[in-house]
């Protein structure tokens, strides 16, 4: 179970990022992306974590990767569970991602160079899961721009779900 939270297991993502990283071509890797209320309330996610474990997921050598949801609350969250070769959500599944957290912490100058990296990260999950086809370039827009929140649930989140493309070799 990975939810991205430090205080209910989010902060072991080198021990997570070691298992994949040990998967041989006989192994089957489960992961389970769940999202806390905590998350879903205040919007953040440690996006370095997160990118971590999206790496060791994308050269994992494991035959199959199984990534599961009943929730997806974040860029983090969706990036992660597109990122599996079997990807499963449950029928009551829904979508509800919003612009994350800013930083707060620091001078001016250290917050500047903050948010420009956060920029550049951030890019990473967006550019993927608009690739994939879950949501569309306007959407994430809409997300920054307009500070929206863009909600996907039953049908519609069933539709892209069935639509998503395969990610491209590497």
């Amino acid at each position: 179970l990975y939810d991205g939270n430090l205080n209910t297991g989010g902060g072991d993502t080198g021990m997570f990022t070691a298992l994949i990283d040990a998967a041989t071509e006989n192994d089957v890797i489960d992961i389970t992306v769940m999202t806390t209320m905590f998350n879903f309330t205040t919007p953040s996610s440690n996006i370095f974590a997160s990118l971590s474990l999206l790496s060791a997921i994308k050269r994992c050598k494991a035959k199959k990767i199984i990534t599961r949801a009943g929730c997806l609350c974040s860029f983090a969250d969706c990036a992660l569970w597109l990122s599996g070769t079997d990807r499963r959500m449950s029928p009551m599944g829904w979508l509800a991602v919003r612009q994350p957290s800013g930083c707060g912490v620091g001078a001016m100058k250290d917050v500047e160079f903050r948010v420009e990296d956060s920029k550049v990260q951030l890019k990473v999950f967006t550019d993927y899961i608009v690739e994939r086809g879950l949501l569309t370039q306007e959407e994430v827009n809409r997300i920054y721009e307009e500070q929206a929140m863009i909600g996907l649930s039953y049908d519609e989140l069933d539709a892209r779900i069935k639509n998503l493309k395969e990610a491209k070799a590497a």
